[in-house]
């Protein structure tokens, strides 16, 4: 005996017992497969990424963030390896990234980045120019509104991962990279700053992790003096065009409130000084959930 279901408008759901011939076991499956396959269809479309935020090794809830982009979506794993001394570097788009290469290139084959005449400084890559998402290079508004459109069209939707989008990826947070979901636990991380104490401070702390790593005290100390000399050419902390980013992002609260929305994981999740968020975004607005 096999069961099937009607609505009624009046009564709610009826059952009603038919019996079940070869025609209709047939003619069910038929219906079974359609909505089966309606509902994968849908599934692929339309599935949106559920995530879990860990503060201080505790999950935390937060709320009126719905329409933020959430941290931890694998989307650019630019991984470099050193593999005699089971080292492994990530490269994080406009995060010095150009720097971290050059170190992992000459951790990768020491004699030849040398023999080459490399250095620290090289820029092995050409970025092009051009307008970004075909925004006026100087319309900042237009850019990031468009900025946080492809990365929250990305997180919601799986169908956007078949193409890594250039610009997405140098846009995206910080979470979205170095497969971060998975093993953020594992890394050391290498907080890397433009001024002169900062990254001294970084090359210190790379130098223990490389000594640590079994690298050679000689190597070790060239990577830590190089470290604090010269910059490369895709260097922009000193640029007038940062400079006038900087005062729009200022001055323009609807700039401000999107780059709170692609960027505020970043804050919750890496040790980050939250004093340049706006004050509402500073405190932990979060909630423990009850155990």
């Amino acid at each position: 005996m096999a069961f099937t279901h009607f609505w009624n408008k009046n009564s709610g759901y009826m059952r009603m017992g038919t019996v079940a011939t070869g025609r209709d076991i047939k003619k069910y499956c038929c219906i079974f497969l359609t909505i089966s396959a309606c509902l994968g269809i849908y599934g692929f479309f339309y599935y949106e990424n559920q995530y879990t935020i860990h503060v201080d090794g505790r999950v935390v809830n937060f709320t009126g963030v719905e329409d933020f982009i959430p941290p931890f979506i694998n989307y650019y794993p630019d991984l470099l390896v050193a593999p005699e001394h089971k080292l492994i570097g990530c490269a994080i788009p406009k995060s010095m990234s150009q720097l971290i290469i050059n170190i992992m290139c000459l951790l990768y084959d020491e004699h030849r980045f040398l023999t080459d005449n490399n250095s620290l400084n090289d820029t092995w890559t050409t970025e092009s120019a051009g307008n970004c998402f075909d925004c006026n290079k100087k319309d900042l508004r237009c850019f990031v509104r468009k900025t946080y459109e492809i990365l929250k069209n990305i997180s919601d939707y799986r169908h956007h991962f078949r193409e890594m989008d250039g610009m997405a990826a140098h846009a995206a947070p910080l979470t979205w990279m170095c497969n971060f979901e998975k093993d953020l636990e594992k890394w050391d991380l290498l907080m890397i700053g433009s001024d002169f104490e900062e990254r001294k401070s970084s090359s210190l702390h790379l130098a223990n992790i490389l000594t640590r790593q079994g690298f050679n005290e000689t190597l070790v100390d060239k990577i830590q003096k190089d470290m604090t000399i010269g910059e490369t050419a895709h260097s922009t902390h000193k640029s007038s065009h940062r400079q006038e980013a900087e005062r729009q992002i200022r001055e323009d609260p609807y700039i401000r409130d999107l780059l709170h929305k692609i960027y505020f994981f970043d804050y919750v999740v890496f040790p980050f000084k939250r004093d340049v968020l706006d004050k509402k975004y500073q405190t932990n607005f979060w909630k423990v959930p009850e155990e």
